[in-house]
């Protein structure tokens, strides 16, 4: 049950930094108090009344420690509707309109355009998240005797590609950049902020782009460098047998048959 059916109104909070002391030593006097809005899942909606101190001296400002793990800097949705649209969004794929249908039975109340929002602030908040946990991720590799890094690109043809590189041991994704192409100057870009956060991996596995090889080479010298053989397979099946592919394909769209291998073959796995 949320704040909403608890209280005729919102209950008031108060938040403020917790020192009196700045960091250059002065002391720190009250500048001015805020009050906004704020709605969270654990604690529900609420006014928080922040008081705002500053420095004396240095004329520094600081904020409630607080206040700042529950909600984004000038926010007024908590860090946890983030998370659950996120979620929501990019691992269970659901529609804006069933997120909000879903929230509002938790008494959070927040437009279509906000959840469209806040779903590309949590990428944001997942992205430096994950460069703040590079450190742990490192130690936790070295634990397992190094990495593999396996590199490879999300897209195909003229649309912007991402290009990710995943820790092939314990599937971790390292890094990934989006690259209008697959040239090497872009993939040595991404290579060299791996080599700067985790040294070298052990091995690397890809498919047969010549850039991602220049790109190898440039950065990780030395380093043994393998051929997917999920892309080999591919790539050779595609060499040997694309004009008789080509023929199947033509005739199932020509006599409209697809349908009816579809149903042969859910036949074949019941």
């Amino acid at each position: 049950m949320g704040n909403y059916e608890l209280f005729p109104e919102r209950p008031v909070l108060r938040f403020s930094y917790s020192e009196n002391l700045c960091s250059c030593g002065d002391c720190l006097v009250v500048q001015k108090t805020r009050s906004k809005k704020i709605d969270t899942l654990h604690i529900g909606g609420f006014i928080a009344k922040a008081t705002i101190k500053q420095c004396i001296r240095c004329k520094r400002y600081y904020h409630s420690e607080e206040l700042a793990k529950l909600v984004p800097y000038r926010g007024t949705y908590g860090f946890d509707i983030i998370v659950y649209i996120g979620l929501a969004v990019f691992v269970q794929y659901k529609s804006n309109s069933i997120i909000q249908r879903e929230l509002a039975q938790q008494n959070i109340s927040i437009s279509l355009r906000n959840i469209s929002y806040l779903s590309l602030r949590f990428i944001v908040y997942l992205s430096i998240a994950h460069r703040e946990c590079q450190d742990k991720i490192k130690q936790h590799m070295q634990t397992k005797g190094g990495y593999l890094l396996h590199l490879d690109g999300t897209c195909e043809g003229s649309d912007p590609h991402i290009f990710s590189a995943i820790n092939a041991v314990s599937d971790i994704v390292l890094d990934n950049q989006k690259m209008s192409t697959e040239n090497a100057q872009c993939i040595s870009t991404l290579l060299q902020r791996l080599k700067s956060a985790y040294s070298d991996p052990l091995a690397i596995v890809s498919d047969m782009k010549s850039s991602i090889s220049h790109a190898v080479e440039k950065i990780f010298p030395g380093v043994k460098h393998y051929i997917c053989h999920y892309h080999f397979l591919r790539d050779l099946g595609k060499d040997l047998f694309e004009h008789e592919h080509s023929t199947i394909r033509r005739h199932i769209k020509t006599h409209r048959i697809r349908p009816e291998l579809r149903k042969a073959a859910k036949e074949l796995r019941d």
